[in-house]
């Protein structure tokens, strides 16, 4: 059976923002093929504290990909929690997402991103 969720880091190699957009839709092609469903993509926040390059780029691209209905949704890390109706949503749909050690933690240096 399927991990119903996974989790990518991102961000540990430093990498540019185009170059860690490639490796994230290698990781989301990957996820697809053992069945993930929430991919957790770890892009850190950014060292300038206005939030870096990596994030912009993962969640303006994860956006578009939704939009051109390519992802069912994704949820940035500062609204993965109780507060967030889309969060809710996933969680009845799989509960095992309850486990997350981010749920309602509010990390902005996280997206969420259903397959």
């Amino acid at each position: 059976m399927a991990t119903p969720l996974e989790t990518v880091n991102i961000k540990g190699t430093m990498p540019s923002a185009e170059a860690a957009w490639g490796h994230l839709m290698a990781a989301i092609e990957g996820a697809r093929l053992r069945g993930v469903r929430i991919l957790k993509v770890v892009h850190g926040y950014g060292s300038s504290g206005a939030g870096g390059k990596i994030r912009r780029r993962v969640r303006s691209g994860a956006a578009k990909l939704r939009d051109a209905g390519q992802l069912k949704g994704i949820v940035f890390g500062e609204d993965w929690g109780p507060f967030s109706a889309t969060a809710r949503g996933w969680m009845d749909a799989c509960p095992a997402l309850r486990n997350d050690a981010d749920y309602g933690r509010e990390n902005e240096g996280i997206t969420l991103i259903h397959l």
